[in-house]
């Protein structure tokens, strides 16, 4: 096998944890956390984790997955807190967090500046953005429909080019 470019593992219900040498990645497992063998994948560029309930934050590791473009964990309802950036060298452009209980958003937000679409629908928790999130120069699309709790969206966001806001269904 020259290299794996997708795994698939949507439905396996009675996977725990990913192994600690070979990584697995897939939709609504009952894994809680990520090894930090995910270094090991440095190459991969997209993540799905949708529906996996007991999975509740991602280790700072995953920062350096550099060439990640799409970051998937939606409907994770244990998941209340996005990590922090260690470096702006990545080229995450979609960050789905859709029915998170994520909270809020870190400061350093603002180094993925190169993120096109950011979907916070349903974050029922979602309480506020950082100012910092105005550093996010290519988003185009931003979804806040669905968040309840939200009280604080930066007014500096207007001065992001071609962002189109969702509030609504």
């Amino acid at each position: 096998m020259k290299s794996l470019k997708t795994l698939v593992l949507s439905g396996c219900l009675k996977l725990k944890k990913f192994p600690d040498i070979v990584q697995v990645l897939g939709d609504r497992t009952d894994i809680r956390e990520l090894s930090f063998a995910i270094e090991l994948l440095f190459r991969l560029v997209l993540l799905t984790l949708n529906g996996c309930k007991n999975l509740e934050r991602l280790e700072r590791t995953i920062s350096v997955l550099k060439y990640l473009s799409t970051l998937k964990l939606s409907g994770l309802l244990k998941f209340r807190e996005f990590p922090e950036k260690t470096s702006s060298k990545d080229q995450l452009l979609e960050i789905h967090l859709e029915g998170t209980a994520i909270r809020g958003l870190p400061a350093s937000i603002e180094l993925l500046s190169g993120n096109v679409l950011l979907n916070l629908k349903d974050c029922k928790n979602l309480k506020s953005l950082p100012s910092t999130t105005n550093g996010l120069r290519s988003l185009r699309m931003l979804h806040l429909s669905g968040c309840s709790k939200l009280k604080n969206v930066p007014e500096t966001l207007g001065k992001v080019e071609s962002l189109e806001v969702r509030l609504s269904c």
